[in-house]
């Protein structure tokens, strides 16, 4: 999880190496430079938008389930070179890391799916440290699991929440039991999917995915496999059967 000093835990995201970790764009945004003139023209931000690596933390799962949170510094946030927070497009981010992160039990990277994974209807988990509604006022210190299942991205298209405008760049899910879905805080984690004993990263819970967190609405999520090639360009260490 993403964690600011002022604000707490206000992002989720997914360890894809040892020194790296996938997150939505907008999440390495500054929310105190929104207003800023440069920031509020549209298309690509300029650099002074973004956090600086000092200015946020990194908390990975300790080496037992209850163990308290482990802090990691970040060396370099690097937003995607064509992402637009305006119009939501190419909200993807990589958070490079001060030094290598022990993997364990509960931290340990995730795979990134090499061909366009589908199955509709198939079972997608959804985990973050996000909400439980718009009205909650204080974030989790547990991190939550749910179950959704995919489908079609015209039902997200045909929602109110049509701030995607290709259907291949998009995961559509829809929850599978009440109260599961994404919320605050959520955004930046990965929605996954279970393929031959491994675990995928299928989408990137985006800024606009869930509309006042209801659980009934279907949830927008970038699609990973459309930026592997950007983030293998950035990315040296990824583990081997997924490089």
């Amino acid at each position: 999880s993403l964690r600011n000093p002022t604000v707490g835990i206000f992002c989720g995201g997914a360890i894809i190496s040892a020194t790296c970790v996938l997150t939505a764009g907008h999440c390495i945004v500054n929310p105190e430079k929104e207003n800023h003139p440069q920031c509020k023209k549209g298309g690509v931000l300029p650099s002074l938008c973004y956090y600086k690596p000092n200015e946020i933390t990194l908390n990975l799962l300790g080496q037992r389930q209850n163990d308290k949170p482990r802090t990691v510094r970040i060396a370099q946030l690097i937003p995607h070179d064509q992402f637009d927070l305006e119009k939501v497009l190419h909200d993807v981010a990589l958070i490079k890391l001060a030094a290598p992160i022990q993997c364990n039990r509960f931290s340990s990277p995730i795979c990134l799916p090499s061909t366009d994974l589908h199955k509709m209807g198939g079972k997608l988990i959804v985990a973050g440290w996000g909400y439980n509604s718009m009205e909650g006022n204080k974030g989790p210190t547990l991190l939550r699991e749910g179950s959704m299942k995919e489908v079609k991205p015209q039902v997200c298209q045909r929602s109110t929440w049509k701030f995607f405008n290709n259907p291949d760049d998009i995961v559509c899910a829809v929850g599978t039991e009440s109260r599961q879905s994404s919320c605050m805080g959520d955004s930046g984690s990965s929605i996954f999917a279970r393929f031959r004993d491994k675990v995928y990263s299928i989408g990137i819970s985006s800024r606009h995915s869930s509309p006042n967190c209801q659980t009934n609405m279907p949830v927008t999520y970038g699609k990973v496999f459309r930026y592997n090639n950007w983030i293998k360009r950035h990315v040296k260490d990824l583990p081997r059967s997924q490089g």
